[in-house]
């Protein structure tokens, strides 16, 4: 079997990098046309069997991997193909903290090849270039924590009474109307906290930064019909009353009301 061995350190910590390897909710909405999405069966803790479909071949075809994903705390991890596409294949993924964030170690077994160190050097290019396209995907669109299942025995994000504490009450300054181009979604830091600016068609809302669902940065979002989408597991938040119109969560997004004065921006929170 051969043995392709990875390493990346990933500038974020530990923690937030092991929820990524527990948050098969995100596939679907971040690796679309690369990773496809995923299907959960079983959920035994450390024990985990999800079906992972893949994007369509070109015959419009989408394979099925059934995966065994298993876990050894703090961050011993193996992924093995039982059947479908890939069947036999093997990842042993390791992470450590490292002071620049995450020391990810993987090692890759492909079946049907023998360990040779020619086999290695000729695969090993197209093995690398895919997983680091699978990391920019990430990064691109920022981290956090949660999603199904969830990494085994770990409490919910401890950041959680952060991340959705609304803007203190009071009147902020956002900046000039210049520095909001149209369609953009730009945060701001005020006295009371951060908030969020969607210049939309409809004109300016201010809303709060972080997805109420799992702390995703809602900056790397999109805007789409009256709604702000979450890059991460695709709630939908209208951005006039914030209510979520669908996707993993009920919980609504604190709204601000905003008005503009001598060409300046201004948020308001009762």
């Amino acid at each position: 079997m051969l043995e392709i061995p990875y390493v990346k350190i990933i500038p974020h910590p530990f923690a937030v990098i092991l929820n990524q390897y527990f948050d098969h909710e995100h596939v679907a909405h971040v690796h679309p046309t690369s990773l496809g999405e995923c299907v959960l069966v079983e959920n035994a803790g450390k024990r985990i069997v999800y079906d992972h479909i893949w994007p369509a071949d070109r015959n419009g075809h989408r394979p099925i991997s059934r995966v065994l994903q298993t876990y050894q705390p703090p961050g011993d991890i193996w992924f093995e193909f039982t059947s479908g596409k890939y069947q036999g294949t093997k990842v042993h993924s390791q992470l450590r903290p490292h002071q620049d964030g995450t020391e990810v170690t993987e090692t890759y077994y492909l079946p049907r090849l023998p360990n040779w160190g020619f086999l290695r050097w000729l695969i090993a290019p197209f093995v690398f270039r895919r997983i680091e396209h699978i990391w920019e995907e990430d990064l691109r669109v920022g981290v956090c924590i949660g999603g199904w299942p969830g990494v085994p025995d770990h409490p919910s994000r401890a950041e959680s009474a952060e991340w959705r504490r609304p803007l203190k009450p009071g009147t902020y300054r956002l900046g000039c109307v210049s520095e909001f181009s149209p369609g953009s979604l730009k945060v701001v830091d005020t006295d009371g906290g951060r908030v969020l600016i969607a210049h939309s068609p409809h004109g300016y809302r201010a809303m709060h930064p972080t997805c109420p669902h799992s702390g995703g940065p809602l900056e790397r979002g999109r805007l789409e019909e009256g709604c702000l989408v979450c890059p991460w597991h695709g709630a939908r938040f209208d951005i006039t009353t914030g209510q979520c119109l669908n996707g993993p969560t009920h919980i609504p997004l604190p709204i601000y009301d905003v008005r503009v004065e001598a060409g300046e921006l201004w948020a308001e929170s009762c």
